[in-house]
């Protein structure tokens, strides 16, 4: 039988895995919604599509270890901060054994990034992890430091940053002063498969263009801005979706958002911002999300629109949408 989960949770376990499955809602026999027991008594495997995974965390809620004393979490093309977000909340008391912790695939918030290390006494990295390139850049040196930053580029590889012209950017940056980061280094890909395309011919002569924005700061240490397709321009001032939904996110009572650009006749775009409420009953009053924009960002990059929504539309890795 063929099982094609969204994620897999590997844990060990005090209670059975009858228990954990009775606590799950039904999913019509969906072979790849159930607790699979695999030869070990102690070691259960949750395989989980989206819902069902979405349903175990809230039942878990703070207490996140009362079910795992250890957990492996992957997916299938990416790793990603998604739990660490819960693990920076988790109460149960229960300690991990880390050497080193990675966040990669999206933007680690700083909140995250300090709960983490309030929780488990050690500083979360950020890194960026490009399936076509690999780990080039890892903030293992400043991530107490500076917990938002991606870090310092690895040995052997060449990281820059590629202005509108095509020309490099020098000096420090900023979130308004960015460049695409581009990457030249050993073991890149060889060739896209469908269609076939190969790597000579997307990385010279600027290496490997990863339509991600960023910025060194003075220390030579490399920030995440966004992505070049998250870029709103509105009336000439360009700005990225992350930097407000960073904020927004921080709304008492936001579970997660999105923002994103809608066409204006005369503006060109405008940011627009979608929320997910922690209770659908009682969303976050507009005003209440105006006034934490305005606390933290200037007012071309305040959302003119709020919407509501059950779930945000995900891509088939689970990233947002936009």
């Amino acid at each position: 039988m063929k099982l094609a989960p969204d994620w897999a949770v590997t844990a060990t376990v005090d209670e059975s895995a009858a228990a954990i499955s009775a606590a799950m809602p039904p999913r019509g026999g969906d072979p790849a919604a159930e607790v699979v027991a695999p030869a070990s008594s102690d070691v259960r495997t949750l395989l989980l599509c989206p819902e069902r995974r979405k349903h175990l965390f809230r039942l878990l809620g703070e207490d996140f270890f009362r079910y795992a004393g250890s957990w492996s979490l992957r997916r299938d093309s990416s790793t990603t901060v998604v739990h660490y977000s819960l693990l920076a909340k988790d109460a149960s008391g229960i300690g991990l054994d880390l050497r080193l912790a990675v966040s990669t695939a999206e933007g680690l918030r700083a909140e995250i990034a300090s709960g983490f290390r309030a929780r488990f006494g050690r500083a979360l990295a950020q890194a960026l992890g490009i399936i076509e390139v690999g780990l080039p850049v890892l903030n293992a040196a400043a991530a107490a430091s500076k917990p938002t930053a991606l870090g310092r580029p690895l040995p052997a590889y060449d990281v820059w940053l590629r202005d509108e012209d095509g020309k490099p950017m020098l000096g420090p940056g900023s979130p308004e002063r960015t460049g695409e980061i581009c990457i030249r280094g050993p073991g890149l890909f060889d060739a896209y498969l469908s269609p076939w395309t190969p790597s000579a011919k997307l990385l010279e002569p600027d290496g490997f263009r990863t339509g991600d924005q960023g910025y060194f700061d003075s220390d030579g240490v490399l920030f995440l801005a966004g992505r070049r397709h998250n870029r709103i321009n509105m009336a000439g001032m360009k700005f990225f979706s992350e930097e407000v939904e960073e904020v927004i996110a921080r709304v008492r009572g936001v579970r997660e958002c999105r923002v994103f650009a809608r066409e204006h006749e005369k503006l060109g775009e405008i940011p627009v911002a979608e929320i997910v409420p922690d209770d659908p009953a009682h969303p976050p009053a507009r005003g209440e999300l105006i006034a934490a924009c305005r606390a933290a960002l200037p007012a071309y990059k305040i959302p003119r629109e709020f919407r509501v929504a059950d779930a945000l539309a995900r891509t088939a890795t689970g990233k947002v949408q936009r």
